[in-house]
């Protein structure tokens, strides 16, 4: 079910896995039938398009409900939890520019200490 509706939005697997926020080996267990978090489900759910709880539907053996009509657009949907991250993800930019910038924006919290600590040093050296 997964690879037929990535082949109906014109979708690379890859591509559906980062825009999920999943990794690829989440997502290819999650086709085997292995059980996932909730939130993973719904990631996965919004940027196919489906509604909320058509993977567990899947699982089950059924067939996902359209979250719309079918027309789903890839860069309208809601796919980050994070408002920033959303509001980088809607930018009309390349993919791989949102990306990189939503990957920053992630590591800034570990980034710092690391400007921080070369500042401290260029003001020791200087001194």
């Amino acid at each position: 079910m997964i690879e037929d509706r990535l082949n109906h939005l014109g979708m690379e697997y890859a591509q559906a896995a980062r825009l999920a926020d999943v990794s690829v080996e989440t997502l290819a267990k999650i086709r085997r039938g292995v059980r996932a978090r909730p939130k993973t489900y719904r990631r996965i759910e919004r940027v196919l398009g489906w509604s909320v709880g058509a993977c567990d539907v899947v699982i089950a053996g059924g067939t996902p409900q359209l979250q719309d009509d079918g027309q789903t657009q890839r860069r309208s949907l809601p796919i980050f939890d994070d408002p920033i991250e959303q509001a980088v993800w809607d930018i009309d930019a390349p993919e791989d520019v949102r990306l990189y910038f939503i990957g920053a924006y992630r590591l800034r919290d570990q980034l710092q200490p690391l400007v921080d600590a070369w500042r401290r040093q260029q003001n020791e050296e200087i001194a």
